[in-house]
This record gives structure tokens, C-alpha cells and sequence, in this order.
């Protein structure tokens, strides 16, 4: 039996069953989380793993410069996209088996949250093949508060996935710089945690709130948060003591492809960066087909009503021609 590839991250490899498995990545703001989505991103894409991105941010399109993954939505997507075609794409993840990146950042983040709820639930009710699926921001569809009716549907729909879709042969990573309003059955579900530089107290706290679920004594506590505070870009602490069985701090790769999450440079100078062309005809036409399916389903509904109707009617007339004759 061929040998599936490792996934290189830096100084540490992950095994390929990471496909299935949840991670989350927990970082402050500008430490570096979506970079390190991007490595894990290429390492998916090179060994064609299959994957997909849920980015409201618009960062992370820069795959493209070296891997032909389709983007839907946002300002270097090719198909545009509405917040009713979650469950559409859902389909085509499932039925042309193809690793895409759906782009989501042209939304509000109530628009946002109503197209993930109907993407994850249509995408656990048809998968049954082994993907990953990286959710940028995560706190925004699975807040620990708030959120209201758009954010607690959302929430639902990403907790079901995440306790149940090992079984369907999803795995998940969730990436955010708030670990404190990442909601908590989110948080402790991970089977590794790959945590950059932090400093705020209360997101802290969760990581401390982690340690102690799993045994670790005050030393070993104090030792692990005290590196992370001190983490510089590119060190992370891997901690996975079930699966990997591990508590190490690595340092990052550098990435292969653009990184357009990164702070837009201060003379305003962007860089080009030139995408690999794709073929994008068989995800627009098999998009227009579902659309023309929908139609058509419609219009017999419509046909069986108006037929119903018709019959009714007839029936009444019959009734009404027995009962008193013509008038």
C-alpha cells in the first residue's frame, strides 16, 4: 500500500489522518494564525488532499499563485456567488471532489453567518469522503455570546460538525484571535491546538482552561504560557497530548504563495501577484445546472398544484351539475 505524504509544516510534520481530525489555531491579532493556515493550506493542496476555506476576511486568496483552487466570491473570485448557493456548493464539493475556496468578505457578517449555516449542514448531510475544512475567524459563526439568530444558527451548524463530522470524514481547523469568544464546545473538541503569541489575559485564561481539562500541574502551566507570551513570528506551541501526544514548541515554515492577509505596505505599493489560470466553465456550468434542476423541480410542483386544482374543480362542478342539473 502506497504511503500517504506527510504534511510539512516546519520543524514538524503532521500525519495524514490530520485530514480528519480538528484543530484549532489561536493567536493575537498580526501573530500569525492565517500564515499558518496557508502552510497547512499548501501542504493540503500539493499532496491533493481535499479541503475547503471559509474566508470573511479576503485572505486568502494568494493560494492561488501556485495551486489551481477554485475561488468563489470576493475581489479575485471566479464565480460570483449569492447567500442562497451554500447548499449548492456544498454539492459540488461532494460530487466533483474538488478542494475550493469560498470567499465571503463582500458580506455583512449576519449574510455571512446565513450562508455557512446552509453550507455546513448541506455539506454534513452529503459527505462521506475524507475533507478538511478551514474556517478563518471561527468566533464569528460560533460566538461564545451573542451573535443573535444568525450567529446561533451558525453555531450549531459548525458545533455539529466539529463533535460529528469525524464520522462523515470532516475534519476541521478553526482559526481565531479571541480564544475567550471562540465558543467553548468549539474550543475543547480540538484534537491539537497550535497556539502563537498571545497576551491578552482573558484569551490566556482559555489556554489555561485547556491545560487544566487535561491534567498539566501549575509548573508545566506556567512553563507553556509563559513561552507562548514570549513567541515570536513563525514558534508555535503544538500541544496535542491524545493524538500526537505531544507539548512542543516548533517554528513555522515559510510560506510558498502570497500571503494576502498581510497588513498592506505603508507606501502603498501592493505587490502584483499573478494567479494560476483555471478552468472555471465546469464549476459555472455545474452551478447553473443545480439552478436549472431547482427550476424545473419548481415548475413541476407548480404543475402538480395547478393539476390538483384543476381536478378539484372539476369534481365540484360534477357535483354541483348531479346534484341540481343545469340551471
Amino acid at each position: 500500500m502506497k504511503q500517504l505524504p506527510e504534511l510539512h509544516l516546519g520543524t514538524i510534520n503532521l500525519p495524514p489522518d490530520t485530514i480528519t481530525k480538528c484543530i484549532n489555531i489561536l493567536a493575537k491579532r498580526g501573530a500569525g494564525k492565517s500564515y499558518l493556515a496557508g502552510v497547512l493550506e499548501e501542504e493540503l493542496a500539493k499532496n491533493d488532499y481535499p479541503f475547503v476555506i471559509i474566508d470573511p476576511m479576503g485572505a486568502h486568496w494568494g493560494l492561488r499563485e501556485l495551486y489551481p483552487i477554485p475561488i468563489f466570491g470576493g475581489d479575485h473570485g471566479d464565480v460570483d456567488i449569492e447567500v442562497q448557493d451554500g447548499p449548492r456548493l456544498a454539492n459540488l464539493i461532494v460530487d466533483l471532489k474538488k478542494s475550493i475556496l469560498i470567499d465571503v468578505s463582500h458580506w455583512d457578517q449576519d449574510t455571512q453567518r446565513e450562508f455557512v449555516t446552509e453550507f455546513v449542514n448541506e455539506l454534513y448531510q452529503k459527505n462521506r469522503k475524507p475533507l478538511h475544512v478551514i474556517i478563518e475567524e471561527t468566533d464569528v459563526f460560533a460566538p461564545q455570546t451573542g451573535g443573535g439568530k444568525e450567529g446561533k444558527a451558525s453555531f450549531k451548524a459548525i458545533d455539529n460538525l466539529v463533535r460529528r463530522g469525524r464520522g462523515r470524514g470532516i475534519g476541521v481547523t478553526s482559526i481565531t484571535q479571541r480564544a475567550s469568544i471562540l465558543h467553548k464546545n468549539i474550543l475543547s473538541q480540538a484534537d491539537l491546538n497550535i497556539i502563537l503569541n498571545m497576551q491578552a489575559n482573558r484569551d490566556l485564561e482559555s489556554v489555561k482552561e485547556l491545560l487544566d481539562d487535561d491534567g498539566i500541574d501549575s509548573k508545566g502551566r506556567k512553563e507553556i504560557m509563559n513561552k507562548i507570551k514570549r513567541f515570536g513570528k513563525g514558534q508555535a506551541m503544538f500541544y496535542s497530548p491524545q493524538w500526537l501526544k505531544l507539548t512542543e514548541p516548533h517554528h513555522i515554515r515559510r510560506r510558498e504563495t502570497h500571503h494576502a492577509g498581510s497588513e498592506p505596505p505603508l507606501d502603498g505599493k501592493v505587490p502584483k501577484v499573478k494567479l494560476k489560470r483555471l478552468k472555471k466553465d465546469k464549476y459555472i456550468d455545474y452551478l447553473n445546472r443545480d439552478i436549472k434542476n431547482a427550476d424545473l423541480e419548481k415548475e413541476k410542483q407548480n404543475f402538480k398544484t395547478e393539476t390538483v386544482f384543476v381536478i378539484l374543480g372539476l369534481f365540484g362542478a360534477a357535483l354541483l351539475i348531479g346534484t341540481f342539473g343545469f340551471l
